[in-house]
C-alpha cells in the first residue's frame, strides 16, 4: 500500500520532511539519493519546486543529524537500522 493510500494528503502535509523520508525508505526498503528523497517528500507534502529549493540546505542538516539515517555513500542515505556496515 502506497504512502498516499495510508495517510491523508492533510496528514501528509503536517509532517516534517524528516518524517517524511523516513517513511519513504521504510516503504522502498532501500537507500536512495538525496535529490530523489527530497522530489519524493515534496511531492507527498504538496510542496512546490521553489520551496523545496529555498530548504534544501535545511532538509539535508536536518538528515544528517537525525540518527536514523546514515549516508551510504554516492549521496545516497538510507535507515541506519536497515543498512549493513
Amino acid at each position: 500500500m502506497s504512502l498516499q493510500q495510508q495517510y491523508s494528503p492533510e496528514e501528509l502535509q503536517e509532517m516534517s520532511f524528516v518524517e517524511l523520508a523516513n517513511l519513504i525508505l521504510l516503504d522502498k526498503r532501500e537507500a536512495l539519493p538525496f535529490d530523489q528523497l527530497v522530489r519524493e517528500a515534496a511531492a507527498l507534502a504538496g510542496i512546490s519546486e521553489e520551496e523545496m529549493e529555498a530548504r534544501l540546505a535545511q532538509y539535508y542538516t536536518d538528515l544528517n543529524i537525525d540518527g536514523r539515517f546514515i549516508c551510504v555513500g554516492g549521496k545516497r542515505l538510507g535507515i541506519a537500522r536497515m543498512v549493513s556496515v
